[in-house]
């Protein structure tokens, strides 16, 4: 989902709605930049309806989801299996095997079952895994995520308006005689754009 508008960031650059010409090129940049945000995050933008498989060790108590926050009014599960095929997998219980906090997105394990074993000195099975099915994002629309998530649409404001200003200034030195030209760093994000993505960086446990 991309994390601002064309309007906003042809706002920031200084050019007319009426000017069409750099519309395709701004939209391809703020799409790109909202996966790379995306990914920076290593969580989901898009709020909607999800299964997601997770490996767990037995020591592990945590599991933070890609997607937060949770939609709590809608259907959460989590079932428990040595395998990731979960079709007799067993269904855990909330509150009684598992806590939600649904903000976060983070669940914690009460209790993980009975270990799973195998051979004669029924060794424990590492990792196994637990499916969840839940819905969670940061927003279901652009727009919604403009209004509850200002900073990252300005983030990404000021890195697709940053990226649109340097596309014909790539990074590197030229020199030309006794004279040179230097741009001092690449097509990576802007500090201040990374400050705002570390504050929403998923810690993955």
């Amino acid at each position: 989902m991309d994390y601002t508008t064309r309007a906003r960031v042809k706002t920031l650059l200084g050019i007319a709605n009426a000017d069409v010409s750099q519309d395709s090129l701004i939209d391809q940049l703020i799409t790109s930049v909202s996966e790379r945000f995306d990914a920076e995050m290593r969580r989901h933008s898009l709020q909607t309806s999800r299964v997601e498989v997770y490996p767990i060790k037995l020591s592990r108590r945590l599991v933070t989801l890609k997607g937060a926050p949770v939609n709590g009014a809608a259907t959460f599960t989590i079932k428990l299996n040595d395998t990731t095929d979960f079709t007799t997998a067993t269904t855990l219980v909330r509150n009684d095997d598992y806590v939600l906090e649904d903000t976060a997105g983070v669940v914690r394990l009460v209790s993980q079952g009975t270990p799973f074993t195998a051979g004669s000195m029924a060794r424990p099975i590492l990792p196994y895994y637990i499916q969840i099915t839940y819905t969670g994002g940061l927003a279901t629309t652009t727009a919604n995520l403009i209004a509850n998530y200002a900073d990252l649409a300005q983030a990404c404001d000021l890195q697709v308006a940053y990226l649109h200003r340097r596309r014909t200034t790539p990074g590197g030195n030229v020199t030309m005689g006794d004279s040179s030209t230097q741009f001092t760093k690449d097509y990576q994000f802007l500090e201040e754009v990374r400050y705002t993505l570390n504050r929403y960086k998923r810690i993955a446990l």
